[in-house]
């Protein structure tokens, strides 16, 4: 296994490191704009600080399929806010399946709701969002980049696009599933996701980047929410 620089560790979900700042109930409505990449990962790329224990993102061949979004939650949102995550992909049929490793965000709302509702372990952080024909993003904790993300779309479908997403986070009590529908523009580009040596997120630089895309004037509804127990979840997530 290769060696990772060290990862915080607040992203872990105990009582003590839930915030208690006020957030809106669900669901939430959200609108704006999401930038993404998906990488296929090799065999054991990944730090297992970040695996979840009965979720197994593994592929028939030991690769791994990731995806990092950069998200602008514009006005009509319940919140408006900034965001960065790091998913790995569980399925990619209808529903899309995916287990949040990483994400910050830079509302003290959405951090406390996104723990507190939906086990999403969300952090703070700084962005820099730009817009000038090409996209241009940063990522910054306490004065220290993680990544940053420039992104020039090459083509937009003219038509919304229907579809819905199950975000499987682990829990104490088992296995949480919140549910979402979303309708967007898609869009493919051309992208760089640029990250630093020293940061923790540079185990992405081991991986094969797919596609770069784009959803467009997106609108979704975030925060249905279903239980399963552990045993029961393994048994039928995995699989694309």
């Amino acid at each position: 296994m290769a060696e990772f620089p060290r990862l915080t560790e607040s992203f872990r979900l105990t009582e003590s490191s839930r915030p208690q700042a006020d957030y809106p109930p669900p669901p939430w409505k959200l609108r704006g704009d999401l930038f993404g990449t998906v990488f296929r990962m090799p065999p054991d790329s990944i730090p297992s600080a970040l695996l979840p224990q009965h979720l197994d993102l593994r592929r028939p061949d030991g690769t791994s399929l990731l995806a990092t979004a950069w998200v602008d939650y514009q006005a009509g949102s319940t919140l408006t806010y900034r965001e960065f995550m790091v998913t790995g992909i569980l399925r990619l049929r209808p529903p899309l399946h995916g287990t949040i490793l990483r994400i910050w965000v830079d509302s003290a709302e959405s951090q406390a709701g996104g723990r507190q509702l939906w086990n999403i372990p969300k952090d703070l952080a700084e962005f820099e969002f730009a817009r000038n024909g090409t996209l241009a993003t940063k990522l910054t904790v306490k004065g220290t980049e993680l990544a940053s993300y420039t992104y020039l779309e090459c083509g937009q479908l003219p038509i919304r696009f229907p579809f819905c997403v199950a975000v499987i986070q682990e829990h104490t009590a088992g296995i949480r599933r919140t549910y979402s529908s979303w309708s967007a523009r898609p869009a493919l580009g051309r992208g760089e996701l640029s990250i630093p040596d020293g940061s923790e997120l540079s185990f992405l630089n081991r991986g094969r980047p797919l596609a770069h895309f784009a959803l467009r004037d997106f609108r979704a509804t975030f925060g249905l929410v279903g239980w399963s127990s552990k045993r029961a979840a393994a048994s039928w997530v995995g699989g694309t």
